[in-house]
Parts: C-alpha cells; structure tokens; sequence
C-alpha cells in the first residue's frame, strides 16, 4: 500500500507541473496525511479526520471559515460514515 504522505507528494508534485502553487497547501496537509499514515488508514473517512482534529486542534484554514450549512457531528451519521480513498482525488 502507497503511503498517504508518498501520495500527497505526488498529487503536489502533478499540481505544481500545471502551474499551481501548492506551498500552503502541502504545508497544511501534510500533519494531517502524516497522521493517516501513523493511524494505518487505508481510506480517509470522516472520523479519522475527527480523531486527528480531536488529538491535534482544528486546521487554521477550518477555523478560519465556517458554513451554516455544514452538518453538525451528531446530526447526520450517514456523512460521518462516508470514505473517500485519496487515490480518487489524484488526476
């Protein structure tokens, strides 16, 4: 299995080759990729997410915006079940 954090420096790597800059980015997700890998996650779900923010503090991006739209942590449980594996997100 490929590391999130070998996947994450490829998925920067290809966004920089189209022009992006991609600094901020890694910077703020590498922690959190850094802590799937520690976790042994296979996917990244919402309460791996969860567990990262309850261990390390909220992302300052996260705090920075907020949505009133965003579903709360006990009132949708079919959100909080939902996977998405980073190798969707690659290009």
């Amino acid at each position: 299995m490929t590391s999130f954090t070998d996947r994450l420096d490829v998925y920067i790597a290809t966004r920089r080759r189209s022009g992006g800059e991609w600094h901020t980015a890694a910077k703020r997700l590498r922690p959190f990729v850094s802590f799937a890998d520690s976790e042994g996650a296979e996917w990244i779900t919402v309460d791996l997410f969860l567990r990262w923010k309850d261990a390390f503090g909220s992302p300052a991006a996260a705090s920075a915006s907020t949505s009133a739209d965003a579903p709360s942590r006990s009132s949708n449980a079919s959100w909080r079940s939902s996977a998405v594996s980073f190798s969707d997100l690659l290009p």
